[in-house]
């Protein structure tokens, strides 16, 4: 599979091997794939999350994470006087 940003920090396309392209959205924990159509309705946890998803999550979760931190970290970063 390969994952490509769409712009918005949490939002991929992905391309399976199979040649078919799903958007993922991570912030809120979608895909547009049939199988996590089926999943969303007939299974509860990390069971609804279908392998688009997974698979985003794994590689670029890790990263969006330490992007996130950082931008807190700017944030809360007093000021100097000089």
């Amino acid at each position: 599979m390969t994952i490509i940003p769409q712009g918005d920090k949490f939002v991929f396309r992905v391309l399976s091997d199979s040649g078919e392209e799903y958007r993922v959205d991570l912030e809120e924990s979608a895909c547009d794939c049939r199988d996590y159509q089926y999943r969303r309705q007939s299974k509860s946890g990390l069971e609804r999350l279908c392998k688009h998803l997974r698979f985003t999550l794994l590689t670029v979760g890790p990263m969006i994470i330490r992007t996130l931190i950082n931008e807190q970290n700017e944030r809360n970063k007093p000021e100097t006087p000089f």
